[in-house]
């Protein structure tokens, strides 16, 4: 029992990333079981020693890495196979490890342990690769890493003459973690403490003497301190030494040992509360005295803040006017307080170094604040206390854009989880007790009462703030400008506050930065009663016609790239200029604009494209249907290349449809741009973008120069592409743009991407990711999966963090069609379905039925089938490793099961057909599907289940 229990105590091998770890973890544990020496020894070793120690070796990897060491007959070879596959030691890896090392920093950690921790282990890592790490260096580098406030300790450690290695710096810096009790030790200015307590409420001691110089000098380098007042002390415990010898060489009695509670003052304590209100004006700050509590007044009038400089300087003159008739924007007393929220927001957003596409959270707590601060019109008393009668509070003010850490609650923590992350303080909540928080990562709004505040640790970097693509909550259509002189209607009225609740972490919405491309925006259907849409999105100024392009900001870099567009039409001979015919309708055109951000640069896109809505059948088209290769045929496909270990090589077709060429006569106006006469029209030779018929007029273009080529049509599938008459065989599939091809000759496959290159701009990419069907080729064997599709569903509809299941559906749960009329739109149901039937459909045959069985209530579905569809994501969760594994060993015949579910369907009592072939160790084709008519008994459900699994065969055996 206690082997098993060592056994499930160490982490299994998932990949390079734990690999160095699992090593170490699964040599001890040889060791420990007296079965090392059948990996390391060089002579014989007892058989059954040697089972023993390959077996555990094996139950310790990831059975997705199986394939590794499946033909390893001992327990070394098995070692040696894992350490080839998974030892990375080249010079990529060191380097990333040794940036890893010298940029850790105290700083970038949450406390002194993880930043020791993590120097170790890159150190510890390394080594394991034959980087030669010094221990005075790495001792040094710890140093290094340090903040200002360590500087003391460095330099006691510089004079008490320690030698410098890794273990001393290490052991010296955890025990500085000891001494430095934050209970005792609370200092206000401290950046780098990440570990806040809340200070005891004990008030300074009493002073010993008359004498008013009672500064007491804390030496940061010594263990002990001593104090004359034994008032401070607190938690006092037997003394650890009796006497102790003072400079004079007197020697003193010792008489008690404990705690003392420090007490630092913040030397910006004023500027803080200046910050904390919104940088209100000195004046208003003397008045807060009398109406309001829990604030600290400025003592200097003098006292200068740079952000009010840079946001309120104004000039020395108000000139008060009246209004004309209908502009209510010239009411001075209105417009007066929208400048008064505009320059406290303003003054607020220069201050923490926060971009512009905050400004909707500044003007929210700008009016919070201005809610709670002394105003002449009010007899100078504020805005709450008129509204409540009583004194508002402002000890819970805190400066806006500081970093804060909020507590998680448990129901959202895994069991090794941190209990705090790092947030933004961007306001307060108006309908409970508790603040606004921005995580700079998911970029949403977050509302909880835990929070620590480490208000003197503003970033002088700016925050990015984009808007979320795989989290998008409600946000409001109204698009704001950003200029200075804009007018908002901002409520001057309190919110009262609302009791504690129990929910207290809480998503709100996104906050997005002005995007560059053009977003429809739509309310999310996931259910979240607690979004509230206050903020906005700034629309980016792509233009939506050729008029808005010459008349905006960056009209050169448009006309430019219509420019560009144009000649390669001109250079493709898209059309040709004829004279306008009569008694013929033009086609018309327009330009899409688009704007597409790179990895080093912004590149401005222009795109021709037809008006094809309004074509006619019989007249501008005929045939507009054009075939697609089947994911059939692209996991057979890859199971013929896995058997005969073939090369597979992927390309993509850059503007595809430019190269069809037209059946039909299509006259087209002139696009805006081209510098023709009036009288002239374009007669289209080529497809253009837009055309219904274009997609058809591609795949004719792109099947006539293989045929020419020597490769003709598979009779099951249109689009796979085979060449026999050569030295080996090639197989190529297409879908629309992008292609696969699959030959055992390497050379074939450049002769045949060359051939294509002579005809069309093509683009050869890694076999890695092919129409959402991520693949992984070796040796032996090809791996299909959807991991990162998978993923990316359940980050969308919030179940990234959900337990996973075991099964994907409930064999003791029925559905039936939904009576209640609920609203559909609480949880989007339908999107979900139609995302996991892809999944089904191409790498999962393992879902197929419980999906088909939830699609069939897209219209008549409620909360139990939302949940059914939950518990199919929550299988996904704990299986995303999984896929399909074609292996050149297996056995490459075609296989077939069938089989029915009798009258399974409570209503119709109709059955259901399920079959599936496997090929090469994995499926290739599969279908889950209720029959059409009802059967009589099981015997005829399975029979016709057997005659749709022989149906799909012949089409299989049509594959040349």
């Amino acid at each position: 029992m206690g082997s098993n229990n060592n056994m499930t105590l160490i982490e299994r091998l998932t990949g390079r990333d734990n690999f160095a770890s699992w090593k170490f973890a699964v040599k001890t544990y040889l060791e420990h079981e007296d079965l090392w020496e059948c990996v390391s020894g060089t002579g014989e070793v007892d058989p059954k020693k040697d089972v023993k120690a390959k077996s555990k070796i094996i139950l310790l990897v990831d059975p997705i890495n199986y394939v590794h060491v499946q033909d390893a007959s001992s327990a070394k070879e098995v070692w040696e196979k894992l350490c080839k596959a998974f030892d990375d030691s080249g010079l990529t890896r060191r380097v990333g490890l040794l940036r890893d090392l010298i940029t850790t920093t105290l700083e970038n950690c949450q406390s002194i342990e993880e930043y020791v921790n993590k120097i170790m282990t890159t150190a510890h890592k390394l080594r394991n690769i034959g980087f030669k790490v010094d221990d005075e260096w790495l001792g040094t580098l710890l140093l290094a890493g340090l903040p200002d406030e360590y500087k003391p300790m460095i330099m006691a450690i510089e004079s008490s003459g320690v030698a410098i290695t890794a273990d001393s710096i290490k052991t010296k810096l955890l025990q500085e973690v000891k001494n430095r009790d934050p209970s005792v030790f609370f200092v206000n200015k401290s950046k780098n403490n990440k570990q806040l307590f809340k200070q005891n409420k004990q008030t300074k001691g009493p002073r010993s003497t008359n004498n008013n110089n009672s500064g007491w000098y804390v030496d940061s380098g010594a263990a002990m301190h001593m104090t004359m007042n034994k008032d401070w002390i607190y938690d006092e415990t037997p003394p650890p030494i009796k006497t102790i010898r003072v400079a004079n060489d007197k020697e003193l009695r010792v008489e008690s040992c404990g705690k003392v509670n420090i007490h630092v003052k913040s030397k910006n304590g004023s500027t803080n509360s200046i910050q904390r209100l919104g940088h209100l004006n000195y004046n208003d700050m003397k008045k807060l005295k009398d109406h309001t509590d829990g604030v600290t007044m400025p003592q200097n009038s003098e006292l200068t803040c740079v952000p009010c400089i840079k946001g309120n300087r104004q000039g020395h003159h108000f000139h008060v006017k009246t209004s004309t008739p209908y502009t209510p924007q010239q009411n001075g007393l209105s417009e007066r307080m929208n400048r008064t929220l505009l320059e406290k927001a303003r003054c607020m957003l220069i201050n923490a170094n926060l971009q512009k596409s905050l400004w909707a959270e500044a003007i929210r707590t700008a009016a919070y604040i201005t809610n709670r601060t002394p105003t002449r019109a009010l007899n100078y008393k504020t805005p709450e206390e008129v509204w409540s009668g009583r004194k508002p509070d402002l000890s819970h003010m805190r400066i806006f854009g500081c970093e804060a850490m909020m507590h998680i609650p448990k129901e959202k923590l895994k069991k090794w989880d941190s209990k705090s992350c790092k947030m933004i303080f961007v306001g307060y909540c108006e309908d409970s007790k508790g603040y606004r928080l921005l995580d700079p990562k998911t970029k949403t709004v977050t509302k909880s009462r835990d929070v620590v505040f480490l208000e003197n640790s503003i970033k002088t970097d700016t925050v990015p703030v984009t808007l979320s693509d795989t989290k998008k909550q409600q946000v409001s259509r109204n698009s704001l400008s950003e200029s200075s002189d804009c007018s908002t209607d901002i409520s001057t009225h309190t919110a009262v506050e609302s009791d504690d609740g129990d929910e207290e972490y809480v998503p709100e919405q996104s906050i997005g930065t002005p995007p560059t491309s053009n977003i429809t925006l739509r309310p999310h259907n996931r259910p979240n009663p607690k979004v509230e849409p206050k903020s906005y999105l700034c629309m980016a100024n792509v233009p939506q016609t050729y008029e808005d392009a010459l008349s905006s900001e960056d009209s050169e870099l448009w006309i430019k790239s219509i420019k560009e567009e144009l000649k390669a039409h001109e250079d493709n001979g898209t059309w040709e200029l004829v004279k306008k015919p009569d008694n013929v309708r033009l086609l018309d055109c327009k330009w899409v604009f688009r704007v597409k951000n790179e990895e080093s640069s912004t590149r401005y896109k222009a795109r021709l494209c037809a008006k094809g809505f309004a074509q006619k059948s019989g007249i501008d088209y005929t045939e507009t249907f054009s075939p697609t290769v089947r994911y059939d045929s692209i996991r057979l496909l890859l199971s013929i290349a896995a058997e005969k270990r073939m090369t597979i090589m992927q390309f993509d077709i850059k503007a595809a449809f430019l190269y069809g060429k037209l059946e039909e006569e299509i006259y087209m106006k002139p696009p805006e741009g081209l510098d023709v006469e009036n009288s002239m029209a374009c007669k289209l030779i080529k497809s253009l973008y837009g055309l219904k018929q274009a997609p058809r007029c591609w795949n004719a273009k792109f099947n006539s120069v293989l045929n020419k080529y020597g490769f003709f049509n598979s009779h099951a599938d249109k689009c796979v592409y085979v060449s026999s008459n050569r030295e080996a065989q090639v197989y190529l599939l297409l879908y629309v743009d992008d292609g696969l091809l699959c030959s055992t000759s390497p050379t074939i496959i450049t002769e045949v991407l060359n051939h294509l290159q002579k005809e069309f701009n093509v683009k050869i990419c890694k076999t890695s990711n092919f129409i959402g069907i991520q693949i992984e080729q070796c040796k032996d064997y090809i791996f299909i999966h959807q991991r990162k599709y998978i993923e990316e569903l359940l980050s969308k509809f919030d179940l990234d963090n959900a337990n996973p299941n075991s099964i994907p559906a409930d064999p003791h749960v029925t559905l039936q069609k939904s009576t209640v009329l609920e609203n559909k739109k609480c949880f989007p149901y339908r999107e979900a379905v139609g995302s996991l039937m892809f999944a089904a459909i191409v790498t999962r045959p393992d879902i197929m039925f419980a999906v088909s069985t939830v699609s069939r209530f897209l219209n008549s579905h409620d909360q139990s089938h939302w949940n059914a569809v939950k518990k199919i994501f929550k299988y996904l969760k704990g299986t995303l490793s999984f896929g399909l594994c074609f292996r050149s060993n297996e056995n490459n015949t075609l296989e077939s099961y069938s089989d029915a579910d009798y009258a399974n369907d409570p209503v119709t009592r109709r059955s259901t057909t399920g079959y599936v072939f496997m090929k090469n160790g994995a499926a290739v084709t599969w279908s889950s599907q209720r029959q059409t008519t009802v059967a009589l008994s099981t015997t005829e459900a399975e029979f016709m289940a057997s005659c749709s699994a022989t149906k799909k065969l012949s089409g299989l055996d049509n594959y040349c």
